[in-house]
């Protein structure tokens, strides 16, 4: 006897942060981290930032808040994409 209708559904599986586990990365800036290696890490961010220029170094939780804008010297004219600045020939 043969069976024409079967009951099927999809399914996945997801693989997140696969590594070996001797290849763990360790946190940088950690609260838990040795004191004396944080404060020798904040000496010499420090001094690089008085060396240089203040924010050329820091850490990536601060954010990105740059100083620069897009290059907008070779975007189309408005017309090509709004209605309402269409030429008008009088």
């Amino acid at each position: 006897m043969r069976r024409t209708r079967f009951a099927y559904a999809k399914a996945g599986a997801m693989l997140c942060d696969l590594q070996p586990c001797i290849a763990a990365q360790g946190h940088l800036f950690l609260q838990t981290a040795d004191p004396i290696k944080r404060a020798a890490l904040n000496k010499v961010m420090d001094d690089i930032n008085r060396q240089w220029e203040q924010g050329s170094i820091r850490v990536a939780t601060a954010g990105f808040n740059h100083g620069w804008k897009m290059r907008q010297n070779t975007l189309s004219p408005y017309w090509t994409t709004r209605w309402a600045d269409l030429p008008v020939a009088r």
